[in-house]
């Protein structure tokens, strides 16, 4: 589900083994639903919110640091 920041399909592998790998808000949402992790306490609104506290202020996509913070927190709030 994640990307890797700064890759273009032609690069290397090698070169993309360096870059870090990120994920955008929509990849993250689609990752939980298919976990089957929605219901009514998470919603995806409440994923969008979820999202939005854990990236950097002006970033679009969050870190894998960012993203086990993101689940821990996903997993405060549902159980």
């Amino acid at each position: 589900f994640g990307v890797r920041h700064g890759s273009v399909p032609d690069a290397s592998p090698r070169r993309n083994s360096l870059t870090t790998p990120l994920m955008d808000g929509m990849k993250f949402a689609k990752l939980i639903r298919e976990a089957g992790l929605l219901d009514d306490v998470i919603t995806l609104i409440e994923v969008d919110i979820l999202f939005s506290r854990v990236k950097d202020r002006t970033a679009r996509r969050i870190s894998y640091n960012q993203f086990k913070k993101a689940l821990r927190l996903l997993g405060e709030k549902k159980y």
